[in-house]
């Protein structure tokens, strides 16, 4: 007997979103690894001293961009630039993704933001099992909510090929 397939669908990766597009400088970050994983990774914008550089550091998951100041200490890195020193560090694109925010065009200056975790999406879809049998056209789909007791209701699709489809047309 040929044991059954089973596939788990693969959850989306976390993200976390800062700035916002409002202001124009509205940067996601996305993990590339899914889950826990992705979930421990965090970002921190620090605003700090007069005259500094813009950089990238990275310990572990966390990600810490250090923004450019003028002599007055406010920031002047923009959404942009900091996307830009974040996408030249090694260390930073090993652990994840950044791009600009729906029209965000990152021509704003960021703002200073306590290290955060990225997180699931909220608009994620549900993760389902599917167990198929490889010696017939049977699939069962097992919802996330699905309990041991079996009182929830399991999706059983039936699959043809397209000439069983024609055959049961003609």
């Amino acid at each position: 007997m040929t044991p059954p397939n089973i596939v788990n669908t693969i959850p989306e990766n976390a993200v976390l979103v800062r700035g916002t597009v409002a202001a124009n400088n509205a940067l996601s970050y996305t993990a590339d690894e899914d889950g826990a994983a992705g979930r421990a990774i965090t970002v921190a914008y620090i605003v700090a001293g007069n005259n500094t550089a813009l950089s990238v550091a990275v310990t572990l998951k966390a990600i810490v961009v250090n923004v450019a100041t003028g002599a007055g200490g406010l920031a002047t890195s923009t959404g942009a630039l900091v996307r830009t020193a974040v996408r030249a560090s090694s260390a930073s694109m090993a652990l994840l993704s950044v791009e600009h925010t729906g029209a965000s065009t990152g021509a704003g200056i960021v703002v200073a933001s306590a290290a955060a975790n990225l997180a699931a999406r909220s608009s994620s879809v549900e993760t389902h099992t599917v167990i198929t049998d490889p010696t017939g056209p049977l699939a069962v789909q097992i919802p996330p909510q699905a309990d041991a007791s079996g009182r929830d209701e399991l999706a059983v699709h039936s699959e043809t090929t397209p000439n069983e489809d024609i055959e049961a047309f003609v």
